[in-house]
């Protein structure tokens, strides 16, 4: 319904949804892929777009219901930050929690032992929904070559991307997406390991859209 600053700190007001998460939601209803992809896009711009501006810190799908309307509710703001801000709240536990949907600069190794985990910021957010919207696609999990979690975190370090490009273009021509090559490169390009080369999510949203509402039969 809104955001508001609690003691200092980023709060999301919003609704009690009983509702289920964005990939139960596909597995109930996949013609749905495409206008639940954009609906979560478009929730994700509103976090990077409005006062104050939010870096969520933790997208992935069980953080995302879906309401009776089936548009996408961002929820679970514990990560949340205002890039430019020094409060936040980000912990090593979230980073074990997230680490499939996680940009690289936030898994970054300090030797100094008291340094805190990199805050989140508008370009590991576009990593992480590019993740998402990966997710959705496939129906498989970021970097699901690898079983278990701590495998995936020197991937995520080198830059290692989530997903082949086979396993995008394949699952999106199944999914009777027809420009599965655009979408690939459309993801491509919020997997840069060089967060100033990701486009923001207004870009990633634009494109996005070309490819699904041009490309569908």
């Amino acid at each position: 319904m809104g955001i508001a600053i609690i003691g200092g700190k980023p709060a999301i007001v919003m609704r009690s949804y009983k509702n289920i998460d964005a990939m139960q939601h596909i597995n109930l209803y996949p013609h749905s892929t495409v206008d639940l992809i954009l609906s979560v896009v478009e929730a994700v711009k509103y976090l990077h777009t409005r006062h104050p501006q939010l870096a969520h810190g933790g997208l992935e799908p069980s953080n995302i219901v879906v309401d009776n309307n089936d548009r996408a509710i961002i929820s679970s703001l514990a990560s949340a930050h205002i890039p430019g801000s020094t409060e936040y709240t980000y912990t090593v536990g979230q980073i074990g929690a997230f680490c499939r949907w996680l940009a690289p600069e936030l898994i970054a190794v300090d030797e100094n032992e008291d340094a805190r985990p990199p805050a989140p910021t508008f370009e590991s957010d576009v990593w992480a929904l590019a993740c998402v919207v990966g997710q959705l696609i496939t129906g498989k999990v970021p970097y699901p070559f690898r079983h278990y979690t701590f495998q995936v975190f020197s991937l995520v370090a080198k830059g290692v991307l989530p997903y082949t490009k086979a396993s995008i273009v394949d699952a999106v021509n199944v999914g009777g997406i027809l420009r599965g090559e655009e979408v690939w490169l459309v993801l491509k390009r919020c997997w840069e390991k060089n967060p100033t080369d990701r486009p923001t999510v207004t870009q990633f949203e634009t494109s996005l859209r070309g490819c699904f509402i041009e490309g569908q039969s």
